[in-house]
């Protein structure tokens, strides 16, 4: 368990991990992982396990997104090739869930 969510407390609450997995299997080492998006859990991650692929979570994926577009709806200083992005979330999301579902 990390006592806080950055970059320094989860590498060690992820170490305990790595350390437990490499106990098993000494070459042990994940070939991906699924994760929330956030910077901090990305980086520990790839300090841990530097060929790791980061894998984000559909949810959070889909969440970022959706975020994304809403700001640019909402920003009437948008323009040149993300006029219209925002218009385009049904587009995108359809798109989404394609990658998802493969």
């Amino acid at each position: 368990m990390a006592l806080q969510a950055d970059e320094e407390h989860l590498k060690e609450a992820y170490g305990h991990f790595k350390t437990e997995a490499q106990n098993l299997t000494a070459d042990y080492k994940p070939k991906t992982v699924n994760i929330d998006g956030w910077q901090a859990t990305r980086l520990a991650w790839q300090s841990l396990f530097s060929t790791i692929i980061i894998i984000v979570c559909f949810l959070h994926a889909f969440i970022k997104i959706r975020e994304c577009c809403k700001r640019m709806s909402d920003d009437g200083r948008v323009s040149g090739p993300w006029l219209g992005v925002a218009a385009q979330f049904p587009t995108i999301l359809s798109t989404l869930e394609s990658c998802h579902q493969a």
